[in-house]
């Protein structure tokens, strides 16, 4: 398998929805989330940082993405490569 076919593979995990059989692998991880529109009370551009707490599906469509920030406040975000970007932070 090549470089650029591995590399991919790691940025879509990051994506995985985990439920009781599949695990997001980037959970516990450090990332950079920045909304790439507006979503519910948070603009464009709104950055959190913080650890991946877990991401699932509510209500069979919304996918949301939860970050623990370094003050212990837990921030929802929309789960998905069409409103966020994400940075895993090493």
């Amino acid at each position: 398998m090549s470089l650029a076919k591995r590399m991919m593979e790691v940025d879509r995990s990051i994506w995985t929805i985990g439920d009781r059989h599949r695990q997001n692998p980037w959970v516990g991880h450090r990332i950079r989330a920045t909304w790439k529109r507006t979503w519910g009370k948070k603009p464009a551009g709104y950055t959190v940082e913080g650890m991946l707490q877990a991401t699932f599906c509510k209500n069979g469509r919304t996918l949301i993405g939860l970050v623990q920030t370094d003050t212990g406040k837990v921030v929802s975000c929309p789960w998905s490569k069409n409103w966020l970007t994400v940075e895993v932070i090493a």
